[in-house]
């Protein structure tokens, strides 16, 4: 059953066929794709315009964190982002809880702009990121930078965005 976030109100609502129809006149559509597990939890996917040159199909969650973006580390280098300028750059160590011998590395920076490709008249600009290595999808993203009301219509395989 489609459902809306509304941010502002902080409330869940659930939608039926008219009140759908009706976010969907003046809503901006991004369409995703979806991704289900053992009938336990689901996933779903969009794909982003980063920097205006690098598209990625990102995970959108609802429970990552307010204003977390991570991207995969091997984008940095096509991002112009050296992992060794300190001046731009913040790098950060943290040893694994399953194996004490293994380091992971994170970079912290800032890039200049993230906007669907489907509707890039939504955007966020000059936000942090945190770039792990190892990082299995292309990235992972929140999804409250998208609008103040955000209606998820699964069986229609679109987030609705009112800003």
């Amino acid at each position: 059953m489609p459902f809306t976030i509304d941010f502002s109100k902080k409330v869940i609502r659930l939608e039926t066929t008219a009140s759908l129809a009706t976010i969907r006149k003046t809503a901006k559509s991004i369409p995703i794709q979806l991704e289900q597990s053992r009938d336990k939890s689901l996933t779903f996917f969009g794909y982003f315009k980063v920097n205006d040159t690098l598209t990625l199909q990102l995970s959108m969650d609802s429970g990552a964190g307010k204003d977390v973006f991570r991207l995969n580390s091997k984008f940095m280098k096509v991002l112009g982002i050296n992992g060794d300028d300190t001046t731009k750059v913040r790098k950060i160590e943290k040893r694994s809880e399953f194996d004490q011998n293994h380091i992971s590395h994170i970079y912290l920076a800032k890039l200049d702009k993230l906007s669907p490709v489907a509707a890039p008249a939504i955007s966020t600009t000059n936000f942090p990121v945190q770039f792990p290595d190892g990082l299995i999808y292309d990235g992972i993203i929140w999804i409250n930078w998208l609008g103040r009301e955000i209606t998820i219509d699964l069986p229609g395989k679109a987030l609705l965005v009112k800003q």
